[in-house]
């Protein structure tokens, strides 16, 4: 079915209010040669709050990320429980944009589309289908405002190698493009993987202070961040930190300072504390002794104190939200009603990112259209002449053969194209945009009728003739 099908009903009604509380209780995930990446994790987020995961590089900090955007890594082995307002997730299922945005690390955005195009293009395959066109522009013009970027709405957003410098937005901005993207649906839960990873400090500290904002209007948001700045480090409202897949401590920031010295570990005045708190945690002993003196029961219930979680609460005896995506659904005439509808919706949507690629980078249909016309002349100068004999039929044959071999070869040039967007289309459809068959049928189409029937029109008009 396509990407963005309509969930169950229960699902629906499970999202119409507001979200309280995010929980995730004994996380445990294993790879498939044996190893721990993760090991009894146990956390929660408070909506208004800004969640910090930090910890030294391979404590299992995108991991969990991954796990609570329904990401379950290849061949791993994943146990324990999500939770959202005491209610069961199901682990690695797909959840709509509406409940769960994650913007990852990697910045995968389209080249050749401008600021406000790309966040248009998310909002038109994230929000509800029976939301007017206009309100889903409004919705993406609200989003780039929201996050600073109505300098460069217009900006094309370019890469290192197909646009010009003129054109290409900087780092920062094209973090906010994908932060954008992802809170164009107003998801209740916003799980940020290393946003401010490769920014300058004061970008850093913006990327974080407009994190917070978005938490203060009633989301959840979760980040991980990696050796942040002081400033930047006491943006955050609460602080997991993760060594080796296991917690160490879970505490309000501001409660850092107490923890540490309480521990035998005081933080040095104008020492950064995130930077204190990783030269502690690189000795098991110290990260232990660090980790005693830190008790807390739940972001819910400490409310100002601090602490770690003492053990996980009873298992939820309420149904899941998030059907088990396991088992296929029946297919009833309304049901493959709605998905097609939405796979119209998703091949217009795809159709219009495709017209914008081809119109601002036509260099490979323009190729494709001068190798036809010039081999054309060179084959149909070459086979010119030809008498209406034997001999000249062995020759039409000879070259037709030539032709066939040459738009077949010709042919390959289609693995580019799917090879180039291919980690693009691939986060796309995590996040629910589209399904596998529209980007597939919107592909081939464009391939087939831009770099194979046109430049084959265009030779023939010049060969048959000679």
């Amino acid at each position: 079915p396509p990407g963005g099908a309509p969930p169950a009903d229960g699902l629906k009604s499970a999202t119409q209010g507001p979200v309280n509380r995010l929980r995730f209780e004994t996380m445990t995930v294993t790879a498939a040669n044996g190893r721990a990446i993760l090991n009894n994790v146990s956390g929660s987020a408070l909506a208004g709050e800004t969640l910090g995961v930090m910890g030294p590089s391979g404590s299992g900090k995108t991991s969990l990320l991954d796990v609570l955007a329904g990401l379950v890594p290849s061949g791993a082995e994943t146990q324990g429980q999500v939770l959202l307002d005491d209610t069961p997730l199901v682990i690695g299922a797909h959840y709509p944009p509406s409940l769960i945005a994650y913007c990852q690390q990697s910045d995968l955005l389209p080249s050749t589309m401008s600021v406000l195009e790309c966040v248009t293009f998310a909002a038109m395959l994230t929000l509800p289908e029976t939301m007017g066109t206009g309100e889903k522009m409004r919705r993406a013009a609200d989003a780039i405002e929201e996050l600073g970027l109505g300098h460069v709405a217009d900006s094309v957003v370019g890469d290192a190698t197909a646009m010009g410098q003129g054109s290409r937005v900087s780092g920062g901005e094209r973090r906010r493009i994908s932060l954008a993207m992802s809170i164009v649906a107003r998801p209740a839960i916003l799980l940020c993987d290393e946003v401010t990873s490769g920014l300058d400090s004061t970008t850093a500290l913006l990327m974080v202070r407009t994190l917070r904002a978005l938490s203060r209007r009633g989301r959840i948001v979760i980040l991980t961040i990696h050796q942040p700045s002081s400033r930047a480090f006491m943006a955050l409202d609460r602080l997991l930190l993760l060594r080796s897949g296991e917690v160490v401590i879970a505490t309000p920031v501001h409660n850092l300072a107490a923890v540490c010295a309480s521990s035998g570990h005081p933080c040095e005045a104008g020492v950064n504390m995130a930077d204190h708190l990783l030269d502690v945690i690189q000795d098991k002993a110290q990260a232990d002794k660090l980790s005693e003196h830190c008790v807390w029961e739940d972001a819910e219930s400490a409310g100002e104190g601090g602490g770690r979680m003492t053990s996980p609460s009873k298992k939820a005896k309420s149904k899941s939200i998030v059907p088990d995506l396991t088992r296929p659904p029946k297919l009833t005439p309304a049901l493959v009603k709605t998905y097609a509808k939405r796979a119209r919706l998703e091949l217009s949507v795809l159709y219009w990112r495709s017209a914008i690629a081809v119109v601002r980078h036509p260099s490979l249909f323009r190729l494709h259209v001068a190798v036809g016309l010039g081999a054309a002349f060179a084959v149909g100068l070459m086979f010119h002449g030809l008498q209406s004999d034997v001999s000249g039929l062995q020759n039409r044959i000879g070259a037709v053969f030539f032709v066939l071999a040459l738009f077949g070869f010709s042919g390959l040039s289609a693995m580019e194209v799917f090879m180039g967007e291919m980690a693009l289309s691939l986060r796309e459809m995590r996040a629910g945009y589209y399904g596998l068959g529209t980007i597939l049928f919107t592909k081939l189409s464009v391939d087939a009728l831009l770099l194979r029937i046109v430049p084959a029109f265009a030779f023939a008009a010049i060969f048959y003739p000679l």
